[in-house]
């Protein structure tokens, strides 16, 4: 797993940026998305990242999650994870900071 202890990148990633300075590390991708809502057209899922919290120094070993960006899905398209991660990918390519 890839990861990254760039402010700035986190933040493109969608990691509440009120809590940026708590994490040592997140990971580059979710490791997962979580349903978050439905739309009626649509359902919104919210990636969730592995991260290191600076506090507490066992989370390396048990690991604790991050919500990061939003992706939205129209009802007739597919919801699975590769597909989640793809639409994902779409998204957080803009927000990168260049050369990452």
């Amino acid at each position: 797993m890839h990861t990254t202890n760039s402010k700035q990148e986190m933040a493109s990633l969608g990691i509440n940026a009120a809590m940026i300075g708590n994490y040592s590390e997140v990971s580059r991708e979710p490791l997962s998305f979580k349903h978050e809502e439905s739309l009626g057209w649509g359902d919104v899922y919210r990636a969730s990242h592995a991260a290191i919290w600076n506090l507490w120094a066992d989370t390396e070993q048990g690991g604790i999650r991050v919500n990061g960006r939003a992706v939205m899905v129209a009802n007739d398209e597919p919801q699975e994870f590769e597909d989640l991660l793809y639409k994902w990918r779409l998204a957080v390519e803009d927000t990168r900071p260049h050369g990452s």
